[in-house]
């Protein structure tokens, strides 16, 4: 392939995501059987590690961004070297539940473990945020959530940390507002972080269970 060929298929194949992107309707069948694989295949050849960097790369193209090119640490950077961890999970209707996992690090004792997940959150997302974003399963955003980089660095000093090695910050989706409540939670306290900041005793009834489902409401 020559670039000329390359500029005008990279042109094309742009337009068709963004005219796919715009419609509220699915792909039509025939049109994924016919180029699922060759894109596959070109992806496979152009993509290191494509199952993983396929967003990244999409997102940082969207925002102006430049990925990390290391396997570990943050995801991506800005123009001023804030640091980004993006991560998405995809809600299906039959499922109806979102995935955010955060790997907690092993070591000896409780309080070594918290420090170095406190030190990896702070790599991750140092002087920025986390991008937490939920699509249904054709790929279509239904939420997104921006948790700043102080916000997370104190509600992880505060999670329990039991055997597991990780934390997920996900949940069932409302039946009733189709939110997810916890995260829209964690999504206002953040934007609160630091002007309007929780003393200790909220954090106390904050960190509490968050419910995934809208009260009903009484009949009188």
């Amino acid at each position: 392939m020559d670039l000329i060929t390359a500029q005008k298929l990279a042109v094309d194949l742009m337009a068709a995501a963004r005219q796919c992107q715009a419609s509220k309707e699915p792909i039509d069948p025939q049109i994924v059987a016919l180029l699922q694989v060759p894109l596959c295949r070109l992806t496979k050849m152009l993509v290191p590690n494509a199952h993983t960097k396929m967003d990244e790369i999409v997102y940082a193209a969207d925002h102006n961004l430049e990925l990390n090119s290391a396997t570990h640490g943050h995801d991506l950077r800005d123009k001023q070297g804030n640091h980004i961890e993006r991560k998405v999970s995809v809600c299906t209707t039959r499922a109806n539940y979102c995935n955010f996992n955060w790997n907690i690090p092993q070591a000896p004792t409780l309080e070594e473990r918290r420090k170095k997940l406190l030190e990896s959150i702070k790599e991750k997302t140092q002087g920025g945020f986390a991008s937490l974003e939920v699509t249904d399963g054709d790929g279509r955003r239904l939420a997104e959530f921006t948790l700043c980089e102080g916000f997370l660095l104190e509600y992880f000093a505060r999670i329990t940390i039991e055997k597991s090695n990780n934390h997920n910050m996900g949940c069932s989706r409302c039946k009733t507002c189709h939110k997810f409540h916890r995260l829209e939670k964690l999504q206002a306290a953040s934007n609160g972080y630091p002007i309007d900041f929780m003393s200790e005793d909220e954090w106390v009834v904050f960190m509490k269970h968050t419910p995934s489902q809208c009260e009903k409401k009484k009949k009188k």
